[in-house]
């Protein structure tokens, strides 16, 4: 994969932790530009990474998405 330049190289190779921080640090400024979005309280943002966190760490967070969304169809089709 290329990078765009020196500084992506070098947060790639950070642990997790910064990586996580700097996307978080990256989205609020892009949510700062876009002055008419909708704002979230930041008990709301907290709630939803605490989401976030429990779902990448549970045990369905490793069946890939193609299974998940035909398991989906699957069970949308015995409707009809």
């Amino acid at each position: 994969m290329a990078t765009p330049n020196p500084l992506v190289e070098e947060l790639l190779k950070q642990p997790r932790e910064v990586r996580e921080a700097a996307v978080d640090l990256l989205l609020d400024s892009l949510d700062a530009e876009q002055a008419d979005e909708v704002v979230f309280e930041p008990e709301v943002e907290d709630a939803w990474r605490q989401e976030i966190l429990t779902r990448e760490s549970s045990e369905e967070a490793d069946i890939p998405a193609d299974v998940v969304f035909a398991e989906i169809r699957a069970e949308l089709h015995k409707g009809q």
